[in-house]
């Protein structure tokens, strides 16, 4: 069965206000094996683990964090696009989150594209030594150098990685675009909760 067609299109879970993981859906398991996470983000595995062990970049955090506080503040739910490729696949996605009783927040993370990869770049556990390249959690591209950023194609081409020993290993991080678009949502949907209600 091909990727597309045994992928769910949506997944969705919850955190307890203390942002642990409390519940996901049956759809999770599916997802986490298509992005070859299945035996490390199993639902018995993750379940009461905090969501900052597995979003772990600095950054990152920082831009789930306001928006966790804008989410849990207010009774409107907060949506972006993001990326969650696949080795075989580019997955456009949006991510809606929603306030719930006590502090929790549910997410909800809709498949909206899937685009095959043209180069299948195989990256390297984090255990092994090895280079490593930069990668964009929330666009899933890859740091060139300076501030360019691309796909797994011009990777390949710019930086020689098919022709290494040992695969790159991936640090995800947030890249300036991302980091500026995130921090304009959060911005935007401050300043939404602050002005006066219409007479």
């Amino acid at each position: 069965m091909s990727e597309t067609a045994k992928e769910p299109a949506t997944v969705t879970y919850a955190i307890d206000a203390q942002d642990r993981l409390m519940r996901v859906d049956e759809s999770w398991a599916t997802f986490a094996e298509s992005n070859e996470g299945g035996r490390t983000l199993r639902p018995e595995t993750v379940i009461g683990r905090s969501l900052w062990d597995f979003v772990r970049d600095p950054q990152l955090q920082l831009c789930y964090r306001q928006l966790l506080d804008v989410v849990r503040s207010g009774d409107e739910p907060v949506e972006f696009e993001f990326r969650c490729d696949s080795p075989l696949m580019q997955r456009h996605m949006r991510m809606t989150m929603r306030s719930e009783p006590d502090g929790c927040v549910g997410f909800v993370c809709t498949t909206e594209q899937t685009i095959p990869q043209q180069r299948i770049l195989k990256l390297a556990n984090a255990a092994i030594a090895g280079e490593s390249c930069r990668r964009c959690s929330l666009c899933n591209l890859f740091h060139l150098g300076e501030e360019r950023w691309g796909e797994v194609d011009e990777l390949i081409q710019h930086c020689n990685v098919m022709n290494r020993a040992v695969p790159p290993t991936v640090i995800w991080t947030v890249c300036e675009p991302c980091r500026d678009r995130m921090s304009a949502l959060h911005e935007t949907l401050r300043a939404s909760d602050t002005e006066p209600p219409a007479a």
